[in-house]
């Protein structure tokens, strides 16, 4: 089976397993009342002595058990992927199994945004999503989505803003406002763009008249644009197919995430543009999160700084090493000298003033360059 079939039709299985979740809940419409979401996802707890569902209640034993359904878009070996089966492993251990995490990976339950819908709805209890998709949620990611408005030499700077400081108290507030409860911000690394045989990349010019897939970012839109290529929004689960069929020359992503996915497979070349920070976070439904016992939040959201360090210190360590897996399996990596990266921060500079265009954006903007002074 060829990697595009198999992805095809994991995304028949994804659809067919939102039909499955949507069929009898009647999930309302994202930035609708919340007010049906406590009563749906509370059937997900059990009482560890008789196995009897409680549905709806307000008071809950100790003995009880929190089955927390949880997709992703990840593959097995990718750093966000191993973050989250980390914080599945901590969680039910801290809890002594009170806490259950069931792990829907490599997009079963449709793309992460389509997932991220499900958990607003209350259909999900938990979804991860990048930050380029969840700029339909939460339009101040878009100011993490602009091109090298951060690099990986002042990471540490960033994250601790964004675990302890105004960053992630700026963003904890931006989800709480629609319905979600941020767990973990893992990092999915820096991008480059990797194409088919029909766009082979020799140099910074190498992108005028290709097609690359995208997320519904306006920043990464922008980015590609301002680049020459035309800019293609397309979910993940048909991403494989059409670079296959050339619907699409290409696409942005990491050489960790190429490798697990197996889009080496399908790519003949890559260029390490570097040009923006991809986060992969890991958000609840609010209004379920609320419903939950104090321990029982104290131990997840425990979980998930634990398993986040261990994830972005995954990621450090595996890029590199996926890199050269890539450049093994015959994929052509052009390396850009420094005169062509700052060419392309020329390039693509005026996407900042173009897209900055509202005052929840330019604070998100703001606080990400503090920490890059």
């Amino acid at each position: 089976m060829t990697r595009g079939n198999a992805v095809k039709i994991m995304g028949i299985i994804g659809v067919a397993g939102m039909l499955a979740l949507t069929g009898c809940k009647g999930a309302t419409a994202p930035g609708t009342s919340q007010a049906p979401v406590q009563e749906k996802v509370q059937t997900n707890v059990q009482d560890s002595g008789s196995g009897e569902t409680h549905a709806g209640e307000d008071t809950r034993a100790a003995g009880d058990v929190y089955t927390i359904k949880l997709a992703s878009p990840t593959y097995s070996g990718e750093a966000v992927h191993e973050g989250i089966e980390k914080f599945k492993e901590l969680a039910e251990s801290y809890s002594d199994g009170r806490i259950v995490i069931e792990h829907y990976d490599s997009a079963q339950l449709g793309s992460d945004r389509d997932t991220t819908e499900q958990v607003q709805q209350g259909v999900l209890e938990a979804s991860c999503c990048s930050s380029s998709n969840f700029v339909s949620f939460v339009p101040a990611f878009d100011a993490l989505e602009l091109p090298y408005v951060t690099s990986r030499d002042k990471m540490d700077a960033f994250n601790s803003s964004l675990d302890d400081g105004e960053l992630g108290e700026f963003f904890g507030e931006q989800l709480k406002q629609v319905g979600f409860q941020p767990i973990m911000y893992n990092m999915f690394g820096y991008r480059i763009f990797c194409t088919n045989e029909k766009a082979p990349m020799n140099g910074i010019d190498s992108f005028k008249g290709i097609k690359l897939r995208t997320t519904e970012s306006q920043a990464e839109m922008a980015t590609v644009e301002a680049l020459g290529a035309s800019a293609m929004p397309l979910a993940w689960a048909d991403t494989i197919t059409a670079i296959e069929q050339n619907t699409v020359n290409g696409w942005a992503t990491t050489d960790s995430y190429a490798k697990n996915c197996g889009a080496y497979e399908i790519i003949q070349n890559a260029i390490d543009t570097e040009h923006n920070l991809t986060l992969h976070l890991v958000v609840m439904n609010k209004a379920y999160y609320d419903s939950l016992p104090a321990d029982i939040q104290e131990i997840i959201m425990r979980a998930g700084k634990e398993a986040m360090d261990f994830e972005r210190d995954y990621e450090k360590e595996t890029s590199k090493k996926d890199r050269q897996f890539m450049m093994d399996k015959g994929v052509h990596y052009y390396l850009l000298s420094d005169e062509e990266r700052q060419q392309l921060m020329d390039i693509t500079r005026p996407t900042w003033d173009k897209l900055m265009d509202s005052d929840v954006k330019k604070k998100a903007l703001e606080m990400i360059q503090k920490t890059q002074q």
